[in-house]
């Protein structure tokens, strides 16, 4: 493949990506899957023995021609929705940007809705650490589920459905919450993790169509962990936590 073979066929692809809506920091990795048609993704170093569009070179090379053409795309204000986040009592909203790879940990003071300076050098050093600590947990969660529907966003089907059904649930949970009626959002944050629960049964078993799902596992979440945990044993760090979305599921 030539270079001007290449940069024809990227201007193509990226062109049909932008017509559907797809923001940058999706294409750059969409491109990847439409360019090879590959179902699956590792990125390697590079291979100095090889083209620069052969083996794992191309994924680089795609990466490179994203870069030139979007150099500000990386950060892309705060799609992935806020998250709540305790601080003394109280609850704040902290926002959580999608960033396709950042160089260090984002600062989780600049993102916290609300928090002032004064309030945050009042906090000792322990809470500091604490509040970056879960920050980050949240941050990693965001850009797993990010790449997660990346991937089946393009595959039409009950997988990427419920990627993204899960997301705006948890976004509406956040976005909801008021301290004088914390109980209404408990629909929504117990929605969220059933549909990520349902979308990794269904990866492993595409047979199951919705109405097959909702038969055999309804809204019990706890079966729907222990299903998760038999395709994959770390899971199971959720089971201390698991009753606390083990609600209602008999009268819905």
């Amino acid at each position: 493949m030539t270079d001007a073979d290449f940069k024809k066929r990227m201007s193509d692809i990226d062109g049909k990506l932008n017509l559907q809506g797809i923001p940058v920091k999706d294409r750059l990795i969409l491109a990847w899957f439409q360019f090879t048609k590959e179902r699956t993704l590792h990125v390697h170093k590079k291979d100095p023995t090889l083209g620069p569009y052969e083996g794992s070179n191309l994924h680089w090379s795609i990466w490179d021609w994203y870069v030139a053409r979007f150099p500000r795309q990386t950060t892309m204000g705060h799609e992935s929705g806020p998250r709540l986040i305790m601080i003394r009592g109280e609850v704040f909203l902290a926002d959580i940007p999608v960033h396709f790879n950042p160089a260090s940990p984002l600062d989780a003071s600049k993102y916290i809705r609300g928090l002032t300076p004064a309030l945050w050098e009042l906090l000792g050093e322990d809470e500091r650490a604490g509040l970056q600590q879960t920050y980050n947990r949240f941050f990693d969660q965001a850009s797993d589920l990010a790449l997660a529907w990346t991937y089946w966003c393009e595959k039409p089907g009950l997988v990427g459905d419920l990627i993204q059904r899960g997301l705006s649930d948890l976004k509406v949970s956040c976005e909801s919450y008021s301290p004088r009626d914390p109980g209404s959002v408990l629909f929504s944050a117990q929605q969220a993790p059933e549909k990520y629960f349902k979308a990794m049964i269904v990866a492993h078993d595409p047979s199951l169509a919705d109405k097959k799902l909702r038969s055999r596992y309804g809204h019990r979440v706890p079966d729907l962990l222990g299903a998760c945990t038999a395709l994959c044993a770390g899971f199971s760090r959720f089971d201390d936590e698991i009753h606390r979305l083990n609600y209602g599921a008999e009268v819905r």
